[in-house]
């Protein structure tokens, strides 16, 4: 039951979050969208800030899962750039209340832990992806680049599409744009 009535504050956390943003949103809301009592949301996260922290390293952890499943052994060079950013575009599209709350919230959260935590966090993740990489960077199908510049080519783009997409910018639907965005960073990363 524990785990249940955990999970049950973090959906109504995300519901709150996504409709007043985490500064607006009271433990009163969550409380009243989760149906768990107040007592069981302290017991479980403590505060607010911390639900918001949780919420955000879920989301973080969902997506690389998918990831993960997504880039199987034997793939081409090719195909494994396109794959990151297939997956990326699928969970934000599938995920849309999830994909702005981390966009939205990833100043709130660095904030809220201390730095060396923050971003311990995300080089594991993008330590990962590099390791999966790396064979193909040996073999010649990547280019040779500093070590921080692939996320933002592998990933830029359609980072940036998302953001407006998720922002209501563009009428445009972010999966219409899947091929394009995973073409240009496969361009971007191809060696000569």
């Amino acid at each position: 039951m524990a785990t249940d009535a955990k999970q049950l504050i973090l959906d109504a956390a995300l519901q709150c979050f996504d409709k007043k943003g985490i500064d607006a949103s009271t433990i009163a809301d969550i409380r009243e969208i989760s149906g768990v009592s107040v007592g069981s949301i302290y017991h479980h996260f403590g505060n607010k800030e911390a639900i918001a922290v949780a919420l955000y390293t879920e989301g973080v952890s969902h997506y690389a899962r998918q990831l993960e499943a997504a880039l199987v052994k034997g793939l081409s060079a090719e195909m494994a750039v396109k794959t990151v950013v297939y997956s990326y575009i699928d969970w934000v599209t599938e995920h849309r209340a999830w994909a702005a709350y981390l966009f939205q919230a990833r100043g709130f959260v660095e904030a809220s832990v201390s730095p060396e935590a923050f971003q311990s966090r995300q080089k594991k993740h993008f330590g990962r992806l590099m390791q999966w990489f790396m064979p193909y960077r040996q073999a010649g199908a990547l280019r040779e680049l500093p070590f921080e510049t692939y996320h933002s080519l592998l990933m830029g783009p359609a980072q940036d599409f998302a953001r407006q997409w998720l922002g209501g910018r563009t009428t445009a639907a972010l999966s219409d744009y899947r091929e394009l965005y995973a073409s240009a960073a496969w361009l971007a990363l191809k060696a000569a």
